[in-house]
C-alpha cells in the first residue's frame, strides 16, 4: 500500500474573507479531493465554518489564538516567535512530507519550526513588496539595491510608492534589518517559490535572485452558467436599462476607485445609461464619498459597502462589465468576473501574458489608467460582440482551482528539489 502524502499549509492568520486565505483554502480543499493528507495550521484565526459561509469546511484547520494579528511591529515579532514551539509541536505530530507557507513571512516561521527536521518548504509569492507602500523591506539591504529598478519598472509603482522609507526611528529600522535579511535567507533556502504572474515573479525574481514559478488561477467553473436570481438595478436605484459596471475591491488608493468615479463623470458628459457600483470597505470611504458629491454623480455611482457572499454573483451577474483598474498585476475579482463570461475592464498594470492574453479584445480590455482613456476603452468593450460560449471556457479552464492546484502538486511532489 502506497502511503499519502502529507502536506502542511501554514499562513499566519486565517481571520478574513480575502483573496490570500480563499487561495490556501481553494488549494487545501483539492490537495484533499486529489487523496493527499492536508492540515492546515494558523497563529491567528477562525474555524472554516466561520469562513466563506463554511465553503471550506472539510478543511482541517488548526489556529493557536482568535482574533486578528497585531500591528505594531515588535508585537509582531514577539507573537510570532512565540507561536514557533507550536507551530513545531503540530509539524512533529503531523510528520508532512513538505512545509507550504502562503508568504515571505508565513515561511520564515515553518523555517524555524522545522530546524533539523529535513522536511523541505516550499512558499508563494503571491505578492511583491511594491505592492504594500507602508512596507519598509523593500528599502533595506540586501533589498535595496534593486529598488529604482523594479519602482522604475511601471508608472503604477511611481505613483503609490515613495522615494523614502516610511519607516522611522532607530530600533523600527534595526528590527525591520534583520528581518529583512531573514526575509532573503528563507526564501532563498525554499524548494520551491510561486508567483500568480510572470511580473510578480520578476519582480520577486529581482528582490531574490532565485527562480520564481508562475501559474495563474482564480476561475470558478460553477459560475459558468449562474443566472442572476436578483434584480440589483432595482436594488440600487437603477433603470432597467442601465448598464452596471461592478466593482469589488477594498477601498484603498491602491485600487483607484477615485479613478472609477471619475471615469463615470467623464462617461457621463456623453450618455446617461453608464453606471457604477464597488462593494467593500475601506479607509477610503469618505473621500470617496466626497468625489461622488463634487462630480455630482451621486445617481450614477454607489459606494455598496460589504456585499453579502449571497449578494455577490447576482451582482457580478448584473454587470455588462467588471470595472477593475486597480494597481495590481493579478486580482480575483478580473478572474471571478471572467468565470462569469463578463468583458473586464483593466489598468495597464494588469498582467495580460502567457494563455490569459487570448482573452485580450475579447473578454479582457486594458487602458491607461486616467479617465479618458479608461471611458474610450469601456465604451469600446460595451459595443465588442461577446466570444463563443464554448471559446470562452477553452482559455478560462486553464486557470481554474482544480488546474492550479493539480500544477502545484506537480511541482511538490513530483519533481526534484531544487
Amino acid at each position: 500500500m502506497i502511503e499519502k502524502k502529507r502536506i502542511l499549509l501554514f499562513r499566519k492568520t486565517l481571520a478574513h474573507e480575502g483573496g490570500a486565505e480563499r487561495l490556501m483554502l481553494e488549494i487545501a480543499k483539492w490537495f484533499i479531493k486529489f487523496g493527499y493528507e492536508v492540515r492546515v495550521v494558523s497563529v491567528k484565526g477562525k474555524n472554516t465554518v466561520s469562513l466563506f459561509d463554511g465553503a471550506y469546511a472539510d478543511v482541517p484547520i488548526a489556529s493557536f489564538h482568535e482574533g486578528n494579528y497585531p500591528t505594531h511591529i515588535f508585537w509582531k515579532i514577539w507573537i510570532s516567535l512565540s507561536s514557533v514551539g507550536r507551530l513545531r509541536k503540530e509539524i512533529k505530530i503531523f510528520r508532512p512530507d513538505i512545509l507550504l507557507g502562503q508568504n515571505p513571512a508565513d515561511a520564515e516561521l515553518l523555517y524555524l519550526a522545522s530546524l533539523g527536521m529535513r522536511i523541505p518548504y516550499a512558499t508563494f509569492l503571491y505578492a511583491s513588496f511594491f505592492n504594500f507602500p507602508e512596507d519598509g523591506l523593500k528599502y533595506m539591504a540586501p533589498f535595496n539595491r534593486v529598488f529604482t529598478k523594479v519602482r522604475n519598472s511601471i508608472s503604477g509603482h511611481q505613483a503609490f510608492i515613495p522615494l523614502e522609507n516610511p519607516v522611522r526611528g532607530f530600533f523600527a529600522r534595526l528590527a525591520l534589518q534583520c528581518r529583512a535579511w531573514m526575509n532573503y535567507f528563507v526564501v532563498r533556502r525554499a524548494a520551491y517559490a510561486f508567483s500568480m504572474t510572470r511580473r510578480m515573479a520578476w519582480e520577486n525574481e529581482q528582490f531574490y535572485s532565485r527562480p520564481v514559478i508562475d501559474i495563474k488561477s482564480g476561475v470558478n467553473p460553477s459560475f459558468f452558467n449562474y443566472k442572476s436570481k436578483k434584480d440589483m438595478r432595482a436594488k440600487y436605484g437603477f433603470p432597467p436599462d442601465a448598464k452596471i459596471l461592478v466593482d469589488i475591491s477594498r477601498l484603498i488608493p491602491g485600487k483607484r476607485i477615485d479613478l472609477c468615479i471619475r471615469t463615470i463623470a467623464e462617461l457621463k458628459k456623453k450618455r446617461n445609461d453608464i453606471y457604477f457600483v464597488v462593494g467593500g470597505r475601506g479607509p477610503e470611504d469618505k473621500n470617496l464619498e466626497a468625489l461622488i458629491k463634487e462630480l455630482r454623480v451621486e445617481s450614477h455611482a454607489v459606494l455598496a459597502g460589504f456585499v453579502a457572499e449571497e449578494d455577490l454573483l447576482d451582482l457580478y451577474a448584473s454587470a455588462a462589465a467588471i470595472f477593475h483598474p486597480a494597481w495590481i498585476d493579478f486580482d480575483l475579482t478580473v478572474m471571478e468576473g471572467l468565470s462569469l463570461r463578463k468583458k473586464v475592464i483593466c489598468s495597464t498594470d494588469y498582467d495580460l501574458s502567457g494563455d490569459l492574453g487570448e482573452l485580450k479584445g475579447k473578454m479582457l480590455f486594458e487602458a491607461n489608467p486616467d479617465p479618458v482613456s479608461m471611458a474610450r476603452v469601456i465604451e469600446h468593450a460595451l459595443n465588442t460582440e461577446s466570444i463563443l460560449v464554448a471559446e470562452a471556457e477553452r482559455t478560462l479552464n486553464k486557470f481554474t482551482w482544480e488546474a492550479y492546484s493539480q500544477n502545484i502538486a506537480s511541482y511538490l511532489f513530483h519533481t526534484t528539489r531544487r
